[in-house]
């Protein structure tokens, strides 16, 4: 039986380890949600807004995926540094042989971990190439070249001692922490757009909206340079309109609607509003669908003429 002596210290270091515990949690917490924030931000800089409100709980969501995404982006580097630095010492011709092997293999590995995390994010599925390392998410293959190249270079020397591993781990820290904060506002303006709402994303959601008889002219004016989209009412209202919600605040929301550009090379593509709230009598989710790019574009002036 312990004496109290024994439970007094056994008490004590239960509460040290519990302490240490809920530091690196919150640590780990406050870190997400820093990252979250930035690669947010970075995304909704495009539409012209920001929203560094700090009682967000979709930036901690937000931090998560945007870390895994650069974890995997920095998969290559980190294997070719530490083949290079493995012990025992090799000739230098031969290890940096070897390490670029590792780092082909690394980045094929990377693009088919991201593209299987994607299939199990929730929304449509994107069209995948890993020949290419396309993994459907836009921009990843200069997220791949530019941790891969920034994190690399320069060629590392430090060896690693299995025994007291912390001199590479730093190294290897102090080589990738500059890539991984410009790969933060790499995937925020590029990714985000992408990534379901659900986990945090910036992905538009398709929405009809209802407004009051002070929009009526805002309405027309949208359906008419909007065409062949959106040139009727919705559900029979006359001040109803499809569009894709990217960003709902308290005063405004900030939308999306289709449109083609003109011939003779006519494509599908989006403008951006912002529209006040007071005018927005309610919106609607269900039922709705956003036009699938690509579709639908008059391929002549004629056909042009004719959708309106």
């Amino acid at each position: 039986m312990p004496t109290p002596e024994e439970r007094t210290t056994t008490l004590r270091q239960a509460t040290v380890t519990a302490q240490a515990i809920l530091k690196t949690g919150a640590l780990l917490g406050l870190g997400l949600y820093v990252v979250g924030l930035v690669a947010f931000n970075t995304f909704l800089v495009k539409y012209g807004v920001t929203d560094f409100n700090p009682l967000k709980a979709r930036c901690i969501l937000a931090g998560a995926w945007t870390i895994t995404i650069l974890a995997l982006a920095a998969a290559p580097a980190f294997a070719f540094r530490y083949r290079m630095c493995m012990l025992p010492a090799e000739p230098r011709l031969k290890r940096l042989a070897i390490s670029l092997v590792y780092m082909v293999l690394a980045t094929f590995f990377a693009s088919g971990a991201l593209g299987l995390l994607l299939n199990w994010i929730p929304g449509p599925p994107v069209p995948r190439d890993f020949e290419t390392f396309d993994t459907g998410l836009p921009n990843w293959p200069y997220l791949l070249g530019w941790m891969t190249v920034t994190g690399v270079t320069p060629i590392s020397e430090v060896r690693i001692n299995f025994a007291d591993p912390a001199g590479w781990v730093r190294s290897t820290a102090q080589a990738l922490t500059l890539p991984a904060i410009g790969g933060v506002f790499i995937v925020g303006y590029s990714m985000c757009e992408v990534i379901s709402p659900q986990i945090g994303g910036g992905r538009p959601v398709p929405a009809i909206f209802y407004f009051n008889s002070e929009a009526k002219d805002l309405v027309a004016q949208m359906k008419r340079e909007t065409k062949p989209f959106h040139d009727h009412d919705e559900d029979g209202y006359p001040l109803a309109i499809a569009v894709e919600l990217v960003y709902a605040e308290e005063k405004q929301y900030i939308i999306r609607v289709m449109y083609c550009t003109p011939p003779p090379h006519p494509t599908l593509s989006y403008s951006p509003a912002s529209i006040n709230a007071d005018i927005v009598q309610a919106v609607r989710f269900s039922g709705a669908q956003s036009a699938p790019i690509g579709s639908n574009c008059p391929s002549s002036e004629a056909d042009a003429e004719n959708s309106k």
